[in-house]
C-alpha cells in the first residue's frame, strides 16, 4: 500500500498576543459557532472564519489605485470599484477577531535604497452581490484588468499589513480610507505582496466593465484568511483527494488555486510506503510532474530522510521534500 501526503504551506506566524486599543486585534474564541454584528455594516463570521463588510459598486471604469476604500477626508472614490462606509480601524479589528495577524506595509527607504517588504496573514479578498437573477459570489481579482495586457487580473491574495499610525498616533488608513489596495501606500489595511506603482502613469490595473454590475449595486466585500496549510493526497492508482475531496486527475492546479487563492509558499511532500515497490517510484514521479506544472522546478526540491516502519518493524527512510514557490 502506498500513501502520499503533501501539505501546502505558509510561512508559519505566532498566535496573536494580546493586543492594546492602540497596537494590533485581539483575537478571541467565541463558545460555538456564530455570526456577529459587528457595527457599521460589518459582520464576523465565525462559522466561515470571515469578515463580511457591506459596500455599493460606485466606479465600472478606469485606472485604479485600490479596488476598496473606506469613506475618508482623502477621496479615492475616482480611482476605487468598491466603497465601505465602515471605518478602517473597524475592519482591521474584525480580521483579528478572527485570529487574523497583522505585520507591516511595504515601505521604501530613499536614504538607504532599501525596500522592506510587506508582512501579514494572506488574506482572500471575495464579492458577493445579487445580479437581478441570483447570487453570486467572485474574486476580487475578476473586476480588474492588467492595463497593459488587457487580461484579468491574475489570481492573488492579499497581505493583512495594517496600516501605519500617523505622527499623532492615529491609525492613519482612518485618514486616507486606503482599505484594499492595488498600488503602494503605507496606509494600506490590506495590500498586495508585489511592489507596484501609485504614479498616474504607472497604474498597472483598471477596471473591468464587462464583469462589474452597475453603479449602486449593493455587494459584500468578503475578506477570508488563507489557510496555512492544506492536505494533498495521492492514492497509488493517482487519484488526488484536496482536503478529504476526490479531485479529477489533472485538476490539482486548479484546486490549489482556488484554495489558496493562488498563494502556494511552501510545499512538503511526505511519502509514506511499507517497503520498496516499483509502483511506489511510479507514484512519486506522477506526483513530481503534477506538482511541477503548478510551479515546481526540480532543482529546488530537497529531501532528507525521516523514520518509518517498514513491512518488517525497522526503521525505514522515508523521503520529504520542500520547495519554495509563489513568490
Amino acid at each position: 500500500m502506498v500513501a502520499l501526503v503533501a501539505l501546502v504551506a505558509g510561512q508559519q506566524r505566532p498566535a496573536s498576543a494580546p493586543a492594546t486599543a492602540s497596537s494590533q486585534p485581539t483575537s478571541t474564541s467565541p463558545a460555538g459557532p456564530r455570526i456577529v454584528d459587528f457595527g457599521d455594516g460589518i459582520k464576523i463570521n465565525y462559522v466561515e472564519r470571515q469578515v463580511e463588510v457591506q459596500g455599493e459598486v460606485i466606479l465600472r471604469e478606469g485606472p485604479l489605485e485600490l479596488f476598496a476604500y473606506c469613506k475618508a477626508p482623502a477621496p479615492k472614490e475616482h480611482e476605487s470599484i468598491v466603497l465601505v462606509k465602515a471605518r478602517p480601524q473597524r475592519i482591521f479589528m474584525a480580521l483579528g477577531l478572527i485570529g487574523a495577524t497583522p505585520g507591516v506595509t511595504m515601505r521604501w527607504n530613499p536614504e538607504t535604497q532599501t525596500l522592506r517588504e510587506p508582512t501579514g496573514d494572506p488574506i482572500d479578498v471575495q464579492i458577493r452581490y445579487f445580479d437581478g437573477k441570483r447570487d453570486r459570489r467572485v474574486a476580487a481579482t475578476e473586476w480588474m484588468l492588467d492595463a497593459s495586457k488587457r487580461k484579468p487580473m491574475p489570481r492573488t491574495h492579499w497581505i493583512f499589513c495594517g496600516s501605519e499610525r500617523s505622527d499623532s498616533g492615529e491609525f492613519a488608513a482612518n485618514m486616507e480610507g486606503t482599505l484594499v489596495t492595488v498600488v503602494d501606500f503605507t496606509t494600506s489595511v490590506l495590500g498586495l505582496p508585489q511592489r507596484h506603482s501609485d504614479a498616474d502613469a504607472e497604474l498597472w490595473l483598471m477596471a473591468n466593465p464587462e464583469v462589474i454590475p452597475p453603479v449602486g449595486t449593493a455587494v459584500s466585500l468578503i475578506l477570508r484568511p488563507l489557510p496555512t496549510e492544506i492536505e494533498l493526497r495521492v492514492d497509488a492508482s493517482g487519484a488526488y483527494f484536496v482536503d478529504g475531496q476526490r479531485m479529477p486527475i489533472g485538476d490539482l492546479r486548479s484546486s490549489l488555486t482556488h484554495r489558496t487563492a493562488g498563494w502556494i509558499e511552501r510545499a512538503t511532500v511526505m511519502i509514506e510506503t511499507s517497503e520498496a515497490k516499483p509502483a511506489a517510484a511510479e507514484v512519486v514521479d506522477r506526483l513530481k510532474r503534477e506538482l511541477s506544472e503548478i510551479g515546481f522546478e526540480e532543482s529546488r526540491i530537497r529531501f532528507k530522510a525521516i523514520a518509518g516502519e517498514s513491512a518488517s518493524g525497522k526503521a525505514s527512510p522515508v523521503k520529504t521534500a520542500t520547495s519554495q514557490v509563489g513568490r
